[in-house]
């Protein structure tokens, strides 16, 4: 299974912006590389271990935030590869699905961003 950089970012409580890399890892479990340059190995069954400079860190860590796991939407991620109107058509009137989408949105390189406005819009007629 693979797990992209907004998963992973959602899975270790970061921003997209914020994850530089993931490597898959025996087990289901991946190393999410940081914008700090930490390793931090994270997998569906719980936990997390921090690594600092190849160093396990773990213990010197005060707390974890537990995040609540959540599968990546396949039906996103071909939204995203599409054009912006396949992106809003998967999103229909869904507030929350238009949220999921301007994360990912933001966290590509280059952002549309006339299809970010319109998922704001989308998510704001929710609220």
């Amino acid at each position: 299974m693979s797990l992209d950089r907004v998963a992973a970012a959602r899975l270790i409580g970061m921003k997209p912006s914020e994850v530089l890399a993931v490597e898959a890892l025996p087990g289901g479990r991946w190393a999410v590389t940081t914008h700090d340059q930490q390793v931090v190995e994270a997998g569906p069954v719980g936990g997390v271990r921090v690594e600092l400079g190849g160093k396990d860190v773990t213990d010197m860590v005060s707390s974890v935030v537990a995040v609540d796991e959540q599968p990546v939407d396949e039906g996103l991620a071909e939204a995203l590869a599409g054009t912006a109107k396949d992106v809003l058509a998967w999103v229909g009137n869904d507030p929350g699905k238009a949220a999921a989408a301007r994360e990912a949105e933001s966290a590509r390189e280059t952002p549309r961003v006339k299809l970010l406005h319109d998922l704001d819009k989308i998510s704001k007629a929710g609220r």
